[in-house]
């Protein structure tokens, strides 16, 4: 049965689920076991931690699309209460490459145990990261067509196109250690089990059109690795594929290692400094493996010989798609290949305005294929005593997107909950969001830590 369970919680996160959001909330509330995720040397308030999926798990899903949001695609008419429909507007707004990213990690067993100086855990996660790139010219291209002066003449490029995806499950052993009163590291060792893989190796592709004739000339080259895309189409059109999906994963070769590394230091007695490097690593696919590789080609298109065409359409047709082969090369192999891990850092310090009240900050650094995101993030954090933990933030996304984040933690003897968001605003107003994230966790706290004790803190 408990393979089933891995299994069906490990698609759901797939199928469900529709992304790169920082997680600040829970990096702020920094006291609760899950926060070890984002900085394995964070302390844990309970001595005993227990998360058992479907009883009590961390459930963290994020959506990001950096090119446009709703309301960019209308704008309101004057006087009156309906829009109209600007798409040009929206052409003209996007970045030169856009991304669409959808993230999601499923927390499917989780054990750690605290002493006065050690901590221990162990843990089993389903983990889903996937990006899609698109350049403004693509769609700006299908808008304007190719006969406007900014086209005319010049090669439109269509480059960084391109989907990749990485899903697998993830066995981590982490620890960290006080050493001394001041100073406490940490790290967790990963062993990665792969499911399934798409990646865009190399995705290049123009478009010129000669400012007299109008003759188009197409060229590009594309690269695509992909492993076991099967399982996925084998549960989505058919659950009783369980059990054969659970033996090709099971016995799949296609494994590889993470490492997460983190370190707080107490400056003082109200200033503390953290920093963290999450999801160093890789993949390497060995089985099931198949890679596409479109060769460099430049194709000239002329136009239509009225002639040829009048005379026989299929024969034109055919014609013309027996040189689109001759030109275009397409070889299949089955080479192994690698996917990196979408690697982030945290450097934050938070300052004691009291006992129960902190405020920080946060810089964080993310590489996702192809990109680097930053962010900065101001928070202020409540941690009351017996049942209830507060935390609210703001973060600027590439100095420039402005996001409200907001978590609550709520505790009941050894029961807790929490619920947190990076971005309140995609609930208040979608229409103008450009990304989704939220945060649920539940799992058993048990006992309290003498440190966490000793500052008379509840544990949250």
């Amino acid at each position: 049965m408990y393979k089933q369970i891995i299994l069906v919680l490990g698609f759901v996160s797939v199928f469900f689920f529709g992304m790169t959001q920082a997680n600040f909330s829970q990096y702020n509330i920094n006291n609760t076991a899950q926060s070890q995720y984002l900085n394995p040397a964070f302390r844990p308030s309970s001595k005993v931690g227990i998360s058992i999926a479907p009883f009590s798990n961390l459930l963290n899903v994020q959506f990001l699309h950096t090119g446009f949001a709703l309301k960019d695609a209308f704008t309101p008419r004057t006087n009156s209460d309906t829009l109209d429909l600007t798409l040009g507007k929206l052409v003209d707004n996007l970045n030169k490459v856009n991304y669409l990213d959808f993230n999601m990690q499923n927390e499917l067993l989780a054990f750690q145990v605290t002493t006065k100086k050690t901590s221990v855990n162990f843990t089993v996660n389903s983990v889903f990261r996937s990006g899609f790139s698109y350049p403004k010219d693509l769609l700006r291209f299908a808008y304007y067509g190719n006969g406007g002066e900014e086209y005319l003449g010049k090669r439109v490029a269509f480059d960084n196109i391109g989907f990749d995806a990485l899903w697998y499950l993830e066995f981590g052993v982490g620890l960290n250690r006080k050493i001394g009163d001041k100073l406490t590291v940490g790290a967790k060792v990963k062993f990665l089990k792969g499911i399934a893989s798409f990646q865009t190796a190399e995705s290049q592709f123009g478009l010129y059109t000669d400012p007299k004739t109008y003759a188009l000339e197409v060229d590009g080259a594309m690269a695509l690795n992909y492993n076991n895309l099967a399982a996925l189409e084998g549960l989505q059109n058919n659950s009783s594929d369980l059990g054969a999906i659970y033996d090709s994963v099971s016995t799949t070769k296609n494994i590889g290692l993470g490492l997460d590394l983190g370190a707080t230091f107490q400056l003082t007695k109200k200033i503390m400094l953290s920093a963290s490097v999450i999801d160093l690593g890789a993949i390497k696919w060995k089985d099931n493996v198949t890679n596409y590789k479109v060769n460099p080609f430049t194709f000239e298109y002329k136009g239509v010989d009225v002639d040829k065409y009048l005379n026989d359409t299929s024969d034109y047709f055919q014609e013309l798609v027996d040189s689109l082969t001759q030109l275009t090369t397409v070889v299949t192999t089955h080479n192994t290949y690698s996917t990196k891990l979408y690697s982030k850092f945290y450097i934050g310090g938070s300052y004691d305005l009291t006992k129960f009240l902190n405020v920080g900050a946060v810089w964080y650094n993310s590489f996702n294929p192809g990109r680097y995101i930053t962010a900065l993030n101001l928070s202020g954090n409540v941690k009351l005593k017996h049942w209830i933990g507060v935390s609210g933030n703001v973060s600027f996304y590439n100095y420039k997107d402005v996001n409200l984040g907001a978590g609550i933690n709520l505790r009941g003897g050894p029961f807790q909950i929490y619920f947190m968001t990076d971005n309140v605003l995609s609930v208040m107003y979608p229409e103008a969001a450009k990304n989704v994230h939220f945060n649920f966790g539940m799992s058993f706290q048990i006992g309290k830590t003498k440190e966490y004790k000793k500052k008379g803190l509840s544990i949250l």
